[in-house]
């Protein structure tokens, strides 16, 4: 969570990785219903939903979130759609879940099956969650960078063949959607992963209890009270931006 980004109030880079790291506070997202009002508490294809993270990675849930490329806000890197976790819950961070086929599958209305190729759509601008194995340094390592675009096969080559396999073509309704957009919501291959674990302990960042804190921490510190509160800000301050 050291990674901001600039473009709104409080937002954190997104990112993916090619290790298989299994469930860990990072890789948890919780998948939740925007109209709970409508229908069962089974997620469908093609049901409007939002995805947040979980208690153990931060304080307060972060929205996956997307917003139109402008000149002034894109990806670091692809230069494609931003996405990123926000802390407003905005119709920006409201996506569909969709079979790999798309819109016209006869899936849609069904229950999202776990472990199989799925498409995520941001419903504001109908751009698809996108993965272009773009190298992203961060403190975890070289991970990818994760946009948001339609990767569509635009040319005619190999239509034949791939007719022949049942993959859609140029000719259809909705074009044959490439690799970057295939995403998979995977369950832990251990039954023990899904026990439940206790909750974080509860950390309050009012300013009363942030004042109290750092005063506790001087009269600890004694006389050096000044390099005491220097070193304190230094430590607090991970990113080297002095904010």
């Amino acid at each position: 969570m050291d990674d901001k980004i600039v473009s709104n109030e409080e937002a954190y880079a997104c990112t993916t990785t090619t290790r298989q790291i299994g469930p860990c506070g990072r890789s948890i997202l919780h998948i939740n219903k925007v109209n709970t009002e409508e229908g069962d508490d089974l997620v469908r294809y093609g049901e409007q939903v939002r995805f947040v993270t979980n208690p153990y990675i931060f304080y307060k849930p972060l929205y996956l979130n997307s917003t139109q490329c402008t000149p002034q806000v894109f990806a670091r890197f692809s230069r494609n759609q931003e996405v990123c976790l926000n802390s407003q819950c905005l119709y920006n961070t409201v996506w569909k879940i969709l079979p790999a086929d798309g819109e016209s599958s006869t899936l849609i209305g069904e229950p999202v099956q776990a472990n199989t190729e799925l498409i995520i759509e941001h419903c504001s601008t109908k751009a698809f969650l996108a993965n272009d194995n773009i190298n992203y340094g961060n403190q975890f390592g070289m991970e990818c960078e994760v946009s948001a675009k339609r990767y569509a096969v635009n040319h005619k080559a190999q239509q034949l063949a791939s007719e022949t396999i049942g993959k859609k073509t140029i000719d259809f309704s909705q074009k044959r959607i490439n690799n970057q957009n295939i995403w998979q919501i995977l369950t832990a291959k251990d039954p023990a992963a899904a026990e439940p674990i206790e909750a974080p302990e509860k950390v309050s960042y009012e300013p009363e209890v942030l004042l109290n804190q750092i005063r506790a921490a001087l009269a600890r510190k004694g006389l050096h009270t000044i390099r005491a509160l220097a070193k304190i800000f230094k430590s607090a301050d991970d990113n080297k931006d002095r904010q």
